[in-house]
């Protein structure tokens, strides 16, 4: 059994069913041969109480918000996410463009943007363009997969980026532009980022060292 984030449970043929393993696997290479298939659009996000992975649909699924008590274990998410997308993709099925201030260097299918050079407008009007382009049935392309380490930096962008953010996380998810953002869950009680949860189709929130989803628990594992 494979848990979906963040509204359904997928059922995957498996060997032994019956008695699954109890050992929780802690790192993603573990995790990701416990799994009888990975699709391309597929990130895994961690594993569950019972050791099961807990994987996201970048197709089917919708734009998740990670909320944590800062950002550290928000970012084991988001790299989990990133790195098992990165292992079994090229460009023409997946790209990726990660936001963030950690000193990154960019993947095959990830391209890397610092929130605090224009390029972070650029990126969003761009995936904006192509939500609407997509909308009216124009070059439909590889998944875009928008990954933000830190909400609140990217809201301090102009006005006009926020719009285009805003509209890809409410068109995005039926023209294969997908979010995934983590905040420190702080953040939502002042501006810029309050009421912004409420943009994102599913929000995952730390509970301790894990994250309380509405089909259970994600654990994080290690790059």
């Amino acid at each position: 059994m494979v848990q979906i984030v963040p509204v359904k449970v997928r059922i995957v043929p498996q060997v032994n069913v019956n008695r699954p393993s109890r050992v929780i696997p802690r790192r993603l290479d573990e995790v990701v041969m416990r799994l009888p298939v990975l699709t391309h659009a597929t990130a895994v996000l961690g594993v569950g109480e019972d050791g099961v992975p807990v994987v996201w649909d970048a197709l089917g699924g919708k734009s998740l918000l990670i909320l944590g008590e800062g950002l550290a274990l928000p970012w084991q998410v988001l790299d989990a996410a990133r790195v098992s997308l990165e292992q079994h993709n090229t460009r023409h099925l997946v790209e990726i463009t990660w936001v963030t201030e950690r000193e990154a260097r960019g993947h095959r299918i990830t391209d890397v943007v610092c929130p605090h050079d224009r390029a972070l407008e650029q990126a969003l009007y761009r995936l904006a363009d192509l939500v609407d382009r997509r909308r009216h049935g124009q070059n439909r392309g590889a998944t875009q997969v928008l990954i933000l380490d830190d909400l609140a930096q990217v809201l301090k962008a102009d006005v006009e980026a926020h719009w285009a953010l805003e509209f890809v996380l409410k068109h995005g998810g039926k023209n294969g532009v997908q979010v995934l953002a983590g905040a420190d869950y702080r953040a939502l009680t002042r501006r810029p980022v309050k009421g912004w949860d409420g943009r994102f189709g599913s929000v995952l929130r730390q509970v301790g060292d894990r994250f309380s989803t509405p089909t259970g628990t994600v654990i994080p594992v290690e790059v």
